[in-house]
């Protein structure tokens, strides 16, 4: 069998309980409202670069690539590892 619950509240318990979790839920809202009020939202644009400048910057970055190989070229001749064959 189940078994029942208490229901021997009293009439202020039964009317006390609906206020007090009105008061509780207010002071939540009037918290989150204030909280609300001090958050600043910060938007930021792009901006799309001109095809120039990602021309230039492709070509600084194969330049660099360029000279990376050809450091690693001269490293190796002098080890004496990476020797052409003719």
């Amino acid at each position: 069998m189940k078994k029942l619950k208490d229901l021997s509240l009293s009439l202020d318990e039964l009317i006390g309980n609906p206020k007090v979790h009105e008061m509780i839920m207010e002071k939540d809202s009037e918290l989150v409202r204030g909280k609300q009020e001090k958050i600043k939202y910060l938007a930021l644009k792009a901006k799309k670069e001109s095809s120039d400048d990602e021309t230039s910057t492709s070509r600084s970055k194969d330049e660099e690539y360029a000279m990376v190989v050809r450091e690693f070229k001269k490293f190796f001749r002098r080890r004496g590892i990476f020797v052409r064959q003719p």
